[in-house]
């Protein structure tokens, strides 16, 4: 019984991560959606630039998977070029990277007050400051995730099982990076798996091994729900 209750609140926390991912991207494409999309469009005239739009694109939809699906998409249509594109691609990678930096800082303390502040400016009505309000909300309700999913793997990793399961595991670096993945694929994005392997207690070189594989998986969505597109833009994201 209780196993089945910590797997439950991690189960939970995972799901309110998210969630609340989910609401900082719908809030930032409700207020700049369009300006994002302007941004891929037309800032890629040089590399730099390219970069810079897949990083703040990254930052504002919180995810490097829709950033993915946005340049590939432009790609099809001409409107970039292959090689600008996979530049606005890594682009996206450092946006993911500094989002995880920034997230999982000891900043648990300000969520309520994101919170509040989102629901304040969601009740102003207007869509640029509703579209923020919502991206806040979501951003307190990452951070009560964090604290829940360091709650929830608590007694996880005081166990002796995982103990004793974690030196397996060190020694089976292609099994860690497989099941790594496989987390970020099925959450459908490599930043909550590696915030979630940044809760557990874990050697260095594993969860560096670790966070390759949920890069990996994070990788392979993209691709994945790209398998209509022309072979140009299948070929951006075979990049990822």
């Amino acid at each position: 019984m209780a196993s089945m209750l910590g797997f439950l609140q991690l189960a939970g926390a995972v799901a309110l991560l998210l969630f609340g991912l989910g609401l900082v991207r719908d809030g930032m494409v409700e207020a700049f959606g369009l300006r994002m999309k302007l941004i891929l469009g037309a800032g890629t005239r040089t590399g730099l630039r390219a970069f810079a739009s897949g990083l703040v694109a990254t930052l504002g939809l919180q995810s490097s998977t829709a950033t993915a699906l946005l340049t590939a998409s432009f790609v099809q249509r001409e409107m970039i070029a292959t090689r600008r594109a996979q530049i606005v691609l890594l682009g996206a990678n450092v946006g993911t990277a500094v989002t995880a930096v920034i997230v999982s800082a000891d900043i648990t303390a300000v969520a309520p007050v994101l919170v509040l502040l989102g629901y304040g400016l969601r009740r102003r009505g207007t869509t640029v400051t509703s579209g923020v309000g919502t991206a806040l909300i979501g951003v307190g309700l990452m951070l009560v995730s964090l604290m829940l999913l360091d709650q929830a793997t608590a007694p996880l990793r005081a166990s002796p099982q995982m103990a004793a399961f974690l030196p397996m595991l060190d020694q089976a670096w292609p099994v860690a990076l497989a099941f790594a993945a496989g987390i970020a694929l099925l959450c459908s994005s490599s930043l909550a798996a590696v915030l979630l392997i940044g809760s557990l207690v874990l050697p260095a070189d594993l969860t560096v091994v670790m966070v390759l594989g949920a890069n990996l998986g994070g990788a392979m969505a993209p691709v994945l729900a790209g398998a209509t597109l022309d072979i140009a833009a299948r070929r951006v994201l075979l990049g990822t």
